[in-house]
């Protein structure tokens, strides 16, 4: 096989979850000589596998672009397996040992949350139903020209643009390779701007994370018909963006000085991130031990900010 087409035919199975990441939460108890692996938990509890980090929270050709003649364009591929090796060396040599984080590390830490954000499931779905309803417009009121008028507020409000049906439609089957580059640009210079904590605990079970880690949350507006809406957003005073970085370690960003601290947290302040974990993935959650709490942010006492708690300052 010729060594352009050999690489056509390679990165297929793409992961919306980095393994390398997930990797953090193996099971320490894995047996000699087995691939280790973590414990699987959909949401509310009633399912259970066990799984390598390679082997979930994947898709095929999930950032790939399609070009002409079949041509696989794995430039966002590339792009996020590189983000995800500046993770992992800042974890093991900051985040871990606790030490202060450069204005550069601490970018590329933001980096790796935006996309974090933006690459899931989750917000695949979000996206691909936002631009069908586009396109279900568009099917309707521009069968004849093939196109309808689009207006995305940053250009001259009295030169027409136009956006394509078939376009649309792309958008539609996977709007990842738009979306995911569009989010890291918006959301790292917001993010650099916030205050960030790193919150650590020494537990045997630790922090939980999820098919969807990165939750953003207003714990004051979020059962409000507002929040339910609109969602919560970087204009909210109140907004809180957590991620557990691994099973002793995670990740609060709120509005402040710009800057990153390591603050001790007790055990109550991890159930408090874990039932926000749980409650916020879209189909299952990650464990090192397989334990499975049933947190819920019915629980008043689970939903409120953790960073207005008195053991979080």
């Amino acid at each position: 096989m010729k060594p352009g087409k050999r690489a056509q035919a390679t990165h297929k199975r793409q992961h919306f979850v980095p393994k390398s990441y997930v990797a953090s939460w193996t099971d320490p108890a894995t047996p000699p000589g087995q691939e280790p692996y973590v414990h699987l938990i959909t949401k509310d509890g009633s399912g259970y596998r066990r799984k390598a980090p390679a082997k979930i929270f994947r898709e095929t050709d999930l950032y790939t672009i399609k070009m002409a003649g079949g041509v696989r364009d794995l430039t966002l591929e590339h792009g996020l397996s590189q983000l995800e090796g500046n993770f992992m060396r800042i974890v093991r040599e900051f985040i871990v040992p606790r030490r202060a984080l450069p204005t550069i590390p601490r970018l590329k830490l933001m980096l790796f949350v935006a996309a974090l954000h933006a690459r899931t499931l989750k917000m695949r779905d979000h996206h691909s139903a936002h631009w069908k309803r586009l396109l279900d417009i568009a099917e309707r009121s521009a069968p004849e020209y093939g196109r309808i008028e689009w207006r995305d507020g940053t250009s001259d409000p009295e030169v027409p643009r136009y956006i394509h049906v078939d376009d649309i439609r792309e958008l539609v089957e996977n709007p990842i390779p738009t979306t995911v580059p569009a989010a890291i640009d918006a959301e790292t210079p917001l993010m650099m701007q916030m205050h960030a904590r790193i919150l650590c605990i020494e537990s045997e079970s630790g922090f939980i994370t999820s098919d969807s880690p990165v939750v953003w949350m207003n714990a004051e507006k979020v059962q409000s018909h507002e929040a339910r809406f609109w969602g919560p957003s970087f204009i909210d005073k109140e907004l809180e963006i957590t991620v557990p970085l691994t099973p002793s370690r995670a990740l609060l960003l709120r509005h402040g000085t710009p800057g990153l601290e390591y603050v001790e947290v007790p055990y109550k302040a991890m159930r408090m991130l874990n039932a926000r974990t749980r409650h916020y993935a879209n189909q299952e959650t990650v464990s090192r031990l397989g334990y499975y709490e049933p947190l819920s942010l019915q629980d008043l006492s689970l939903r409120m900010a953790v960073s207005g708690a008195g053991y979080v300052r």
